[in-house]
Order: structure tokens, then sequence, then C-alpha cells
């Protein structure tokens, strides 16, 4: 097992993390330069913590592991994007983060919590499901096949691309809002 303790806050890595066995406990932050990558056998375990990919050329979330979970994930990439990987087809985390660089979802990307595009790009694959808000004021969200959103739809800005496809909204609180200062041009909206 390996878990920072004390004053360590935070692990800063320019190359790869590999997991191939054991566990690793998160500190409060842990920035990833190159690729995560997790073997089935290995255990993470994210706590309240989050990852930065802050790499700026390419960068995989991969490894023997079909699903992989966080708590909170951060991209701030100068350019270039981070994407599936490996075996890994499966992304889960409480809150996604976009700052730069482009995130290219997982075939399933499940975000517990909210999705903010706050510059740079995310690019949805197969299925996202978002169960907090997604909200976006800079930078381009580009739609995959299936995208549903439980909280609210906030757009103040940014690119908005359907790629012919439907939002669900599917939140189950008695008012799901569509705000934002900025009008959305859906394809196709459905709500459940």
């Amino acid at each position: 097992t390996l878990q920072p303790t004390g004053t360590f806050t935070t692990l800063d890595m320019d190359n790869t993390i590999t997991l191939t066995a054991g566990t690793f406990i998160a500190p409060a932050t842990t920035r990833v330069g190159l690729n995560w990558s997790k073997a089935t056998a290995a255990v993470f375990t994210p706590g309240t913590n989050k990852v930065i990919f802050d790499g700026s050329g390419a960068q995989q979330i991969n490894g023997s592991s079909a699903s992989q979970t966080f708590y909170d994930v951060e991209v701030n990439k100068s350019a270039s994007t981070l994407q599936q990987g490996g075996s890994t087809t499966t992304i889960t985390t409480n809150h996604l983060t976009i700052y730069g660089g482009t995130m290219t979802g997982a075939t399933t990307m499940n975000v517990g919590g909210n999705l903010t595009i706050l510059g740079g790009q995310y690019t949805g694959s197969t299925t996202t499901t978002v169960t907090g808000n997604l909200y976006f004021t800079v930078g381009t969200l580009s739609l995959g096949t299936n995208t549903s959103v439980a909280g609210n739809w906030i757009r103040n800005g940014g690119t908005f691309t359907t790629n012919n496809r439907t939002v669900t909204l599917n939140g189950s609180t008695a008012q799901q809002r569509i705000l934002g200062n900025t009008i959305t041009p859906f394809y196709g909206l459905t709500f459940n």
C-alpha cells in the first residue's frame, strides 16, 4: 500500500503512473504528465481527491482494468488529447472539469456530479452520463452517441457541436432547467 501522509499533499509525475498491484491511496492532488495505467490486480483509492492530467502531449487512461474510477478529474493540457486506451472502456468520476486540451470520453463515461467545460474541448464517445449539471462557458462540447444529463444544462458561451445527436434530460427533481445566456441549438432533445 502506498499512502502519502503528513504534509505530502501533491504527487507530481511528469511521466506515466503505472499501478500493477497493491493499493495506491491518493493524496489531495495527483498530477499526471503522461499516462495513467492501472492493471486489474491494482487498487486505486481516490478518496475525495483530484487527479489532474496536464501533459502537453497525448495522454491515456489505460491498462488492463476495463473500468477505472476517480473522484475528481481535471484536464488542464496546453494542447493535445486525453482518451481511454488499453482495456479500459469505462471511466467513472464524481466531477470532470476541462480547462484546456481535449478529452475524448471513454466508451462509457459516468460523471456522478458536474461536467464543467471552462476551456478546451470535451468530445463524447458512445455514452456520456452526467448525474449533476453540465456547465460550459468557454471551449467546446462535441456530443457523442448518447448524452444524458440529470441536473441542469447551463451554457454561457463556448461552442456546441451536436453531430446530429440527441441530448436526454432525465433528472428526477421537480424542475430541471436549461439555463445560461447563450442559446443552445439542440439537434434533438428528449425529456424522461
